[in-house]
């Protein structure tokens, strides 16, 4: 799989548009981790667009307001074609702000067409499970974001487990008690065998809740 990073960058306003190239012409996946802050509180979130079309949207629910917070990384699909393509970053809620400490990246990763990666998303809570069926045996790219409400400030965290069994555990040290976070996105090398797997995504260590103000993507990239 190519990847390309395309943008990384500090932003004052919103909306926020810049210019990238792409490296290759066929079907991309594109990666986007942000911050942004709120006068208020409730969901926040920013709408990525490639060339005017919406790609992806992180989220994340603030219960403190002007702090700078980072968003539940997204992944969205896309078809790039080789060269300039313009991307926008708009605010996804009106309560949604930037200033001069927030940012945000993109990577594409390029990726086979005949492989079409397992992508799950959903709200909280947790623990939840589902299936996918791996196309190949060898070893694959695990790739988790989520958030989830911590109680104290102490260590909390989430984990990933593939047939019962731990893969991955992503966890912060929160600054600030009875708040929702996004926890750090996480991407780990996983061995798999062309079969079918149950996957699942529960809170770990620490005083850890999650709700419907909870986001969570899972996904398998061959």
């Amino acid at each position: 799989m190519d990847i390309q990073e395309i943008f990384a960058l500090e932003f004052g306003r919103l909306p926020y548009s810049t210019t990238f190239k792409t490296n290759v012409t066929g079907d991309a996946l594109l990666y986007v981790a942000a911050s942004v802050t709120s006068n208020n509180i409730g969901m926040c979130g920013i709408n990525v667009k490639v060339d005017g079309n919406l790609i992806c949207s992180p989220q994340v629910y603030i219960n403190a307001p002007n702090v700078s917070r980072p968003l539940v990384a997204d992944i969205g699909k896309m078809s790039a074609e080789l060269g300039e393509h313009t991307l926008t970053l708009e605010a996804a809620t009106a309560i949604t702000k930037v200033n001069s400490r927030d940012y945000a990246c993109g990577t594409m990763f390029y990726r086979n067409p005949a492989s079409e990666p397992f992508v799950w998303r959903f709200k909280g809570p947790v623990p939840k499970y589902t299936k996918f069926k791996s196309v190949m045996s060898g070893t694959g790219v695990l790739y988790v974001a989520g958030s989830a409400f911590l109680k104290q400030t102490q260590v909390c965290g989430l984990s990933v487990v593939l047939d019962g069994k731990e893969v991955a555990r992503t966890q912060m040290l929160p600054s600030i008690p009875y708040d929702h976070f996004a926890l750090p996105p996480l991407f780990v090398p996983i061995q798999l065998k062309p079969k079918e797997y149950e996957i699942g995504i529960s809170t770990t260590i620490g005083e850890v809740q999650s709700d419907d103000k909870d986001f969570y993507e899972v996904a398998i990239f061959y």
